[in-house]
């Protein structure tokens, strides 16, 4: 792992964050950028990255992992983060995003802070090719 020792290797594996995990239900982008985050934090390998992201995995996400690399053992970081996005990434079609987010309505329960933040994930997901600033006029 990098050429670290094994009192290294053993400290970078106890620091990582416990809920820095993904079951395959939640946001598959949200973890891999706090993953990513933390990868660059820590200078991680290639190799490391990809051990690391198997040790992340719970569930579904996990099983799916397993599956896919147990086929092909060489298989690279970079391919593996390919194919778990295509498995747990976002797939709505813009169309229909875009009818989720004009059709919305504030929740009975929902705060004006939590409302707020739901339109803007439901602005980002339905105007996906729209740049940043738009999303915050």
């Amino acid at each position: 792992m990098g050429g670290a020792g094994v009192g290294q290797q053993k400290a970078r594996l106890q620091s990582l964050p416990k809920l820095l995990t993904y079951d395959g239900k939640g946001s598959w982008q949200a973890f891999l950028t706090n993953f990513g985050k933390f990868a660059s934090i820590f200078e991680w390998t290639e190799k490391e990255k990809k051990d690391y992201l198997c040790l992340c995995l719970t569930d579904r996400a996990s099983e799916f992992y397993a599956l896919t690399t147990d086929r092909n053992v060489e298989m690279t970081y970079a391919a593996v983060v390919e194919k778990l996005e295509r498995r747990f990434g976002y797939r709505e079609l813009p169309e229909t995003a875009m009818v989720t987010f004009s059709s919305a309505t504030q929740r009975q329960e929902e705060s004006l802070d939590e409302w707020v933040d739901r339109v803007l994930t439901l602005a980002g997901k339905a105007f996906r090719e729209l740049p940043d600033a738009f999303m915050t006029q």
